[in-house]
């Protein structure tokens, strides 16, 4: 994974535009998504590149601005294979949710474009914005305070 100073030339608002067709960011109004712009980092992705390794601690997400990936499960001495994303698409999520390990390995079926999300952005908008939090209830359905899943002991 290489960091990209450029996305085939495409400017902030270009940028702007993409972030709003992801179906998580499409409510967020252009200052927002400028920001999310400006506190993520834009990747270069190789072909065959695993950028998501099940089992790993979660430091980042990626919103997908071009190319396509797998996302497999290990079974053993098999991997099974749970789908495809692709363009619009965030991968990396749940194990920022639960402040947890990545739950399946995400691998680049052809050069990828990206916008890396760090963890600590990552929290914050979910923190900051009560429609990103709804959004991610439904992704990883456990009680959210802000800083970490909260536990029936809690």
């Amino acid at each position: 994974m290489e960091p990209n100073g450029g996305l085939n030339g495409m400017g902030l608002q270009q940028e702007v535009q993409t972030l709003r067709m992801v179906p998580m960011f499409s409510h967020l109004d252009p200052a927002r998504l400028k920001l999310i712009s400006f506190a993520s980092e834009r990747v270069h992705i190789m072909q065959g590149e695993e950028f998501i390794r099940e089992g790993e601690e979660g430091e980042d997400a990626f919103v997908l601005l071009s190319g396509r990936a797998e996302v497999t499960l290990e079974g053993g001495e098999t991997q099974v294979k749970l789908g495809e994303v692709a363009q619009n698409q965030i991968v990396g999520m749940i194990a920022l949710l639960a402040h947890g390990r990545r739950t399946a390995t995400v691998r680049a079926l052809e050069p990828m474009e990206c916008l890396r999300l760090p963890k600590d952005v990552f929290h914050q908008m979910v923190r900051d914005l009560p429609i990103l939090r709804l959004q991610s209830c439904a992704i990883c359905p456990m009680p959210w305070n802000g800083r970490r899943p909260i536990s029936a002991k809690s």
